[in-house]
């Protein structure tokens, strides 16, 4: 790799974790900024458009939590296009399978309260299919997607008042999450299950669960 290769690719990185920081701390317009002169790069400079698709479902993400659904979907879009036309060597197979279903996740997520239920549920399955089939599967990358998904269709199914489906997907994740030992993971997936089973009126289930959630 050239010195002069390596230092975009260095910029690109710095570009891009801090537009992530941004997104996560609630100062959109900077994150946006920062994407946007990402994805300015990969038109003319770089050669790579995983990371545009990558740049694109985040820059979703920062529109999806402003409440903006319709420019996010147009978004989420734009990268399903630039994945299904990525002319791509096997060996980042599972990369393009794992964002195909971050896409959906995404999908799912703002259909579901956009109202379009059924059309949120098709999008959750196909990215759970999509997951299962991805060649080492054990992957924590492709473990995390396959949570996020499970989470987006257990708010579905909890939004319908499918509590057992519901409890059913948030208890997987718990699973997952203990075996990763993902504290954050096991505090979110426990505290939904004690909220769901607590509108079940089942209480005794609702307490085992809130007491998994103050031992973390």
């Amino acid at each position: 790799m050239n010195n002069e290769k390596k230092k975009k690719e260095l910029l690109i990185k710095a570009y891009r974790g801090r537009a992530d920081v941004y997104k996560f701390i609630g100062e959109y317009d900077k994150g946006i900024r920062d994407y946007n002169w990402i994805l300015l790069r990969c038109k003319k400079e770089i050669e790579d458009p995983i990371i545009e698709v990558k740049v694109l479902v985040n820059k979703a993400g920062i529109f999806r939590n402003q409440g903006s659904y319709d420019e996010a979907l147009k978004l989420l879009s734009t990268a399903r296009y630039a994945l299904e036309t990525t002319k791509s060597p096997g060996a980042i197979y599972r990369t393009i399978k794992i964002e195909q279903a971050k896409i959906l996740s995404e999908e799912c997520w703002i259909l579901r309260v956009l109202g379009e239920q059924d059309k949120s549920k098709n999008a959750g399955e196909k990215a759970i299919e999509i997951l299962k089939n991805i060649p080492l599967s054990v992957e924590k990358a492709v473990q995390q997607s396959e949570s996020n998904v499970r989470n987006n269709l257990a708010a579905l199914a909890w939004s319908q008042g499918d509590y057992t489906r519901a409890i059913e997907l948030w208890k997987i994740n718990l699973q997952l999450a203990e075996e990763l030992g993902d504290k954050r993971g096991i505090a979110t997936a426990a505290g939904n299950v004690g909220l769901v089973y607590a509108a079940k009126g089942e209480y005794d289930d609702a307490l085992k669960y809130y007491e998994k959630l103050l031992k973390i």
